[in-house]
């Protein structure tokens, strides 16, 4: 039976990967902070605190792979360095549990522009954290570093709604001519990651925003 765990199932882009991963494997098991639902069977939610992911170990046991797609903001942490602290703590607790478990195929969503020597805070962090998960000997890892995320938020944020917004009616055709930097809509990416986690089985994968594209 095959198993799957996805880290951010309330988020944007989990949210749209559950129904994506239903279709590839036997069950989803998802670790929560705060109660969720679910309607499909094949969904185990787990409500847990992710600092104390050891005492819930059926959540990443026999699993295939592990999907992590968690991702704040500056604005909800309330400042960059409580930001770092919150992003590089999760990060490190499910990589770690995905270690333990002897998960082999580990799927992290990072940004494109991701770099640990960064002057940004947002891409520091995302390349501390991609370094953290190349050093773990994952049999296949995948790292997806996807240009603007377009989708319906849970949270509201102004720049970005209006980026969006005025992006939209040319969407393909910059996706078609400036792949690299396009935007790339939840549904895509979800399909994305869900197609990559079949194609590659081995090594170091790491996926721009125009290879994303060609899999969804």
């Amino acid at each position: 039976m095959s198993k799957a765990v996805l880290c951010g199932i309330t988020g944007l882009i989990g949210s749209s990967l559950a129904p994506q991963l239903t279709q590839i494997f036997d069950e989803i098991w998802s670790p929560v902070r705060k109660v969720h639902g679910s309607n499909n069977e094949k969904i185990h939610i787990v409500e847990c605190d992710f600092s104390k992911l050891n005492l819930h170990p059926e959540i990443f046991q026999n699993a295939n792979s592990v999907f992590y797609c968690i991702g704040s903001t500056r604005k909800r942490a309330g400042s960059s360095a409580k930001f770092r602290e919150i992003e590089w703590s999760l990060a490190n607790q499910v990589i770690e549990a995905a270690v333990t478990a002897n998960v082999p195929q580990f799927v992290l969503l990072s940004s494109r522009g991701a770099n640990e020597k960064s002057i940004l805070p947002y891409l520091k962090v995302k390349g501390d954290i991609e370094r953290l998960a190349r050093g773990k000997n994952f049999k296949s890892l995948i790292i997806a570093r996807p240009s603007l995320l377009m989708g319906e938020r849970s949270e509201s944020r102004l720049l970005e709604g209006l980026s969006i917004k005025a992006l939209s009616p040319i969407l393909k055709p910059l996706q078609r001519f400036c792949p690299s930097q396009a935007p790339i809509r939840d549904y895509e990416l979800a399909r994305a990651l869900a197609a990559a986690s079949k194609k590659y089985s081995r090594g170091i994968n790491i996926l721009e925003n125009n290879d994303l594209l060609k899999l969804c």
